[in-house]
């Protein structure tokens, strides 16, 4: 029995095109080579938990999801060699293909003999499938807890967390009022341009920055700094940075915030449940204390207003409009805004894959159009791993940008540790008791 695609599924499946393919996908690095046999056994497993991964999308006036009567498990799954080559470039060129929108669109890839004797899993899923955090969750199905133990299937990966930040304001009239003014200013706001946007091309890059988790939770400044507040501080002074070396300093970048609409409920459901929101980061803050500052301030302001709570209930509306009206509207997001940037939480302890440890695991965004660029971060058992997408067209240096994420990560450490301020305290006190005795 067939079921429509839905409408903001169907949007990504008409965004696809020949420079901005809708892939998300997820990085495992590993410890060493997978069992590729015992790999294809565990995904035929949790495939088979799966309907919609052995079905493809009929095109008409209204797409549906139909059986893919040639289905066959081992089309999806191949192995390469990278042959010395690191990890990361063997994986963008493959994240650089496009899928065959006539079949089911997902692939997965193993790569053995990458520098460094490196091996790795790519899981590529079409955004019309999922979204990053479903996707993820999906993903997680495949791992297991030792070497020796199969794949988890729907038992595995962690519940996914509610953001309280997508609870609606109290007054259903100032919820859509508040919605609707902001969703009309995305749409009216100037255009932002710089270094890191332009015309895309079909080729894209993937660079990598680490950082550890306990750096991250040591950054605190008094006012109840989150993650998400570092994390954007962190990237706001590396594009601050990046773009005066191109000669095109940014004052201000305006980035997509994807926040899901999942519940507990809904953690292995396919399909597409989110809302990107629009919020402006300013790059004008001379230290990384003040970058954070200004990260934290904005950030707050949106929690509080109701405005992701507000995008959140319009999502539910925009969601029933027709797919090409959905498109255009994604489109004109697209022309209004620079980058995309996420930042999900991962796995606590290591995990495993056919027989192999993850030793780092990546979530790869898609780049929408006239984006240059995208940051997904993901933790995982101690660690950010972030990747930074890049298209070589209108970024040709990304590893530039992967090196600035880690050193204004450290920069921002050193500015914003409790040692630090305890440090300027004690600096503060010495030139008062100076300044006294004279």
């Amino acid at each position: 029995m067939s079921e429509r695609v839905l409408p903001i599924d169907e949007v990504f499946f008409n965004l696809d095109t020949e420079t901005t393919h809708q892939q998300i996908a997820s990085l495992v690095v590993l410890d060493c080579p997978p069992d590729l046999n015992r790999f294809k056994q565990d995904v035929e497993k949790v495939v088979s938990q799966f309907p919609r991964m052995r079905q493809c999308v009929l095109r008409g006036w209204r797409p549906k999801w139909i059986e893919y009567a040639a289905f066959k498990l081992e089309e999806h799954i191949r192995s390469v060699d990278a042959g010395g080559r690191p990890l990361l470039d063997a994986v963008a060129e493959i994240y650089s293909e496009p899928m065959d929108l006539s079949r089911p669109l997902w692939r997965f890839t193993v790569v053995k003999n990458a520098a460094n004797s490196e091996s790795g899993i790519y899981f590529g899923l079409h955004h019309t499938l999922a979204d990053g955090v479903g996707g993820l969750e999906w993903v997680r199905t495949h791992f297991s807890d030792s070497r020796d133990e199969s794949a988890a299937g729907k038992r595995g990966g962690n519940r996914v967390r509610k953001d309280s930040s997508t609870k609606l304001p109290s007054s259903f009239e100032r919820k859509m009022l508040v919605s609707w003014m902001h969703w009309l200013l995305d749409f009216v706001k100037t255009s932002v341009r710089g270094p890191i946007n332009g015309k895309n091309s079909a080729q894209r890059r993937l660079h990598s920055a680490k950082i550890s988790l306990a750096d991250l939770r040591h950054i605190k400044l008094p006012g109840g700094m989150t993650k998400n507040d570092v994390v954007f501080a962190i990237v706001a002074g590396a594009l601050k940075r990046y773009s005066e070396m191109r000669g095109q300093p940014l004052k201000v970048v305006h980035v997509v915030m994807p926040v899901s609409l999942r519940n507990v409920s809904e953690r292995f459901a396919m399909g597409n449940r989110l809302t990107g929101v629009s919020v402006p980061i300013s790059l004008e803050g001379e230290s990384p204390r003040q970058r954070l500052l200004d990260a934290h301030e904005i950030l707050t302001e949106f929690k509080q207003s109701g405005v992701i709570g507000a995008y959140a209930s319009l999502a539910g509306l925009l969601a029933k409009l027709p797919a090409r009206l959905m498109r255009w509207m994604s489109e004109i997001q697209a022309r209004r805004t620079n980058f995309i940037l996420t930042n999900m939480p991962g796995e606590k302890r290591p995990r495993y894959v056919a027989g192999a440890q993850i030793t780092e695991n990546y979530g790869i965004p898609a780049l929408m159009r006239g984006h240059g660029l995208a940051f997904g971060f993901l933790s995982y058992a101690g660690t950010a791993c972030c990747v930074v997408v890049t298209d070589p067209k209108i970024i040709p240096d990304g590893e530039v940008l992967a090196a600035l994420i880690e050193e204004e990560a450290q920069a921002l450490l050193r500015d914003v540790s409790p040692e630090a301020q305890a440090a300027d305290s004690l600096t503060q006190r010495s030139s008062a008791a100076s300044r006294s005795r004279t």
